[in-house]
Formats: structure tokens, sequence, C-alpha cells
């Protein structure tokens, strides 16, 4: 049996957004499920030949309330990224805009998440995403993470483009920690970069270094990309 759940999420919003910010706000996503619950490991992968990019978590479900914009348990939660409700519904439709597939295995709720964008009859003709859910999905053997989001059609230039915006899949990161503030991050290819827990934000060429932030530390707008120039000069000259 299939459910089928339209977003009134406009392709029109968040223009200047590409795969990689969209990757990034899944990242972030699983990431904030770990941190609020370390057993719920969040893990990463992509395989160049079929161009597909998953990311997973050991424990998380979706529950289909959460397709309501602005619906989120992390509003509160000053340790998390994300706190808007707005993230991952946003990402897919940015992906299904550039052109990929994404497909969400909802194992712990027994169900598989099929997105599209469709032509809305209920807003004269406007293409907005939609989330068809299959339930009591079948699988063959049972799967070693409950939550599964598989992105296809990443080439291996665009997964390039994604590993720059994310400390995480970098190799040999050189950093200084400083405990309840962050990182400073010391290779030449992070000078003036800013980081909230290991993802991109903004580029700020004035600043000697290269800095990743605790989440408690910065706040990020719905945007993700404007912080308050006042408080990184403040907060970097703490560190």
């Amino acid at each position: 049996m299939k459910s089928k759940y339209e977003l009134t999420i406009s392709t029109k919003y968040v223009p200047d957004w590409t795969y990689v910010e969209a990757v990034r706000e899944l990242f972030q996503n699983a990431l904030d499920n770990e941190l609020k619950n370390p057993s719920n490991k969040m893990g990463f992968s992509y395989d160049k030949a079929s161009e597909t990019l998953r990311i997973t978590n050991k424990t998380s479900i979706l529950e289909v309330d959460s397709l309501l914009l602005g619906n989120s348990t992390k509003a509160n939660d000053k340790d998390t990224i994300g706190k808007h409700g707005e993230g991952y519904k946003i990402a897919f439709m940015v992906l299904l805009r550039e052109g990929k597939q994404v497909k969400v295995y909802n194992y712990g709720k027994r169900e598989i998440w099929d997105a599209r964008l469709i032509k809305s009859r209920r807003y004269n003709g406007e293409q907005v995403p939609v989330v068809f859910v299959e339930k009591e999905a079948f699988w063959k053997s049972t799967p070693s993470e409950d939550l599964t989001i598989e992105v296809t059609g990443i080439t291996e230039e665009e997964y390039n483009k994604i590993v720059k915006s994310n400390l995480h899949l970098q190799d040999d990161v050189e950093k200084h920690e400083v405990k309840g503030i962050g990182r400073i991050l010391l290779n030449e290819e992070h000078k003036g970069n800013i980081y909230v827990y290991g993802l991109y934000v903004c580029h700020k060429p004035e600043l000697k270094y290269g800095y990743d932030f605790d989440p408690c530390i910065i706040s990020l707008d719905r945007d993700r990309k404007l912080i308050d120039t006042i408080n990184i000069v403040w907060e970097t000259s703490l560190m």
C-alpha cells in the first residue's frame, strides 16, 4: 500500500542551493541524530560506478509528520546543528530540482519513501516535491541500519565537491582543539573557512586560519550561510 504526501515547497525556494548544500543538510541530520544518541551511529558511503551516495543512521526512523515544514525535535537543542525543521525537506526538493533521484529506506518503520517532483493540481500546475510512502515494504535480508537515505546521480566530480565542503570526509586535517568552542584548522586550504561541526558554512578572507565551531557556539540562519561577523571575530579571538 502506498500513501502520497505533497510538500508545500516551491522549486524556486533557495535558488542558490545546489546538491552540495542539499547533501550538507542530509549529513547534518545524520550527525545530529548521533549527537543526541551516540549509539545511533551515522554512516556515509559513495559508489562511483552507480553514482550513488548513501547516508545512514543505526537506529533512526522517520515519521511522516516530520514532512511538515517547521516540524522539528531539535528546536531548543543548543548542541545540534539544525533547529528549523526544514533541512531534509528542502534538501529533497533541491536534489530533485537538480535531476537526482532520492529514496529513503525507513527500515525501522518497514517503509520505503520515494521522492519525486510532480505538477500539482492544487497549485495550478506548479512543480512540488511529493513523497510516496510504501508501507510494509519487504527486505530480503535485515539491513544493518534502520535508516538509509539514498541519492542517485551524483557524479565523481560532484562527489569531490561534496568532500571539500565536509571535514568528516577529508583525510589529514590538521587541527588544534579548543575545549568547549571548537577547532582551529591549520591546513592552508582551510584558511578563512568557517565550519560548524565539520560542515562548511562560509568563507571569511580576513581570517588567518580556518575554524570549525561546536554547534552550541555558532547559531546559523535558515540559509546556513550567514553568521554574525562580530560574533565570529569574538569567538576566533577566544580561540
